[in-house]
C-alpha cells in the first residue's frame, strides 16, 4: 500500500529530465540572442599586439645584454623611450631624459657592442592612430612598486598610465614588461 502512494519513489523519471532540459534550453535561447560583440576595435587589437611584441623585444634585449634598455652601454640615464610617430600628450609627463626605442631594438646606437644580438623586433611603427608607442622605464624610479610599461595613447591621444599603475589608465592600450 505504501508503494502505491509513492512514498518509496526516488529521483526523477527520464521524461521529467528531458522536459526540464528542453525548457532550460528554450529560456537560454530567448535570453542570449547570439554571441556577444567584441568590445575592441581592430585598431585596439593591433595596438595590443604591437605592445606585446615590443615588450617581448625589450625582454630579449635585457636577457642578451644583461641590462634594461635605459641608457648608453648599460648606464641608466633614460626615464622613457619613444617609437616613431607623432608625440602623444601626457596626463602626467614622465619627466627625465627620453631616447629612441629603435636605437635599442633595431640598431645598436647605444654602443652596446658584442652583447647586442639584435635586431630584436622586425619593425617599429606608429600606433594605429599615428602616434608613438612609449616605454615608461622603472629603472630610474625611486618607487619600489614602479613598473615598466609599453603604452599606446589609444584613440584620445593622451597617455594616462603612470609607473605606479597596475592597469593602463584612461583609454591607453599597453602591457607591463615583466
Amino acid at each position: 500500500m505504501r508503494q502505491s502512494l509513492g512514498l518509496y519513489q526516488r529521483g526523477f523519471s527520464v521524461l521529467e529530465l528531458i522536459l526540464t532540459v528542453t525548457l532550460l534550453l528554450g529560456v537560454a535561447a530567448v535570453v542570449v540572442p547570439g554571441p556577444l560583440p567584441d568590445p575592441q576595435s581592430e585598431e585596439e587589437k593591433l595596438a595590443h599586439a604591437e605592445c606585446r611584441a615590443i615588450s617581448a623585444a625589450l625582454l630579449e634585449f635585457e636577457a642578451e645584454t644583461g641590462f634594461a634598455p635605459a641608457g648608453r652601454a648599460g648606464k641608466q640615464t633614460f626615464s622613457w623611450l619613444r617609437g616613431p610617430g607623432v608625440a602623444p600628450e601626457f596626463n602626467s609627463h614622465p619627466g627625465g631624459k627620453a631616447s629612441n626605442l629603435s636605437w635599442f631594438l633595431s640598431v645598436d646606437k647605444m654602443s652596446i657592442g658584442e652583447k647586442w644580438g639584435g635586431p630584436y623586433i622586425d619593425s617599429l611603427n606608429p600606433d594605429p592612430w599615428g602616434r608613438r608607442y612609449v616605454v615608461l622605464l622603472k629603472e630610474l624610479s625611486k618607487e619600489a612598486q614602479a613598473r615598466t610599461w609599453v603604452i599606446s595613447a589609444g584613440p584620445d591621444g593622451v597617455i594616462d598610465t603612470g609607473l605606479m599603475d597596475t592597469i593602463p589608465g584612461g583609454d591607453d592600450i599597453g602591457t607591463m614588461v615583466e
